[in-house]
């Protein structure tokens, strides 16, 4: 996932520049939240998650998540809840749509695939 380009869009729908810090602190915070929450092999895949240190860093998250990121931004940077429910059923779409295409064409047998 590109931050450059998910600082400009956050910038833009904002209204305003964040600091470059505080929009790091944002996006860390949120794919923390979403490796806590889901399966990490979905999610990065065979990288590890490294904190980003500089809009120049990039993120081993799928990019199906781009719009969950946006909102999480949007709606710390701007104090709006009902942009960080968005971020949430954002997630869980997306998370959703990765675990259907991981599990086409398997069987489940017992709890494993």
């Amino acid at each position: 996932m590109d931050l450059k380009k998910l600082y400009g869009d956050a910038c833009v729908r904002l209204g305003r520049e964040l600091p470059i810090y505080e929009f790091l602190s944002y996006v860390d915070t949120c794919v923390r939240t979403l490796l806590c929450r889901y399966q990490k092999k979905l999610l990065i895949g065979i990288s590890e998650y490294t904190s980003p240190e500089s809009l120049n860093s990039s993120i081993a998250l799928d990019g199906i998540f781009y719009t969950a990121v946006l909102y999480f931004v949007l709606g710390s940077a701007s104090g709006n809840e009902k942009l960080l429910e968005k971020c949430d059923l954002e997630a869980e779409n997306a998370y959703r749509t990765l675990w259907k295409k991981a599990a086409r064409g398997k069987r489940r047998v017992c709890d494993r695939w």
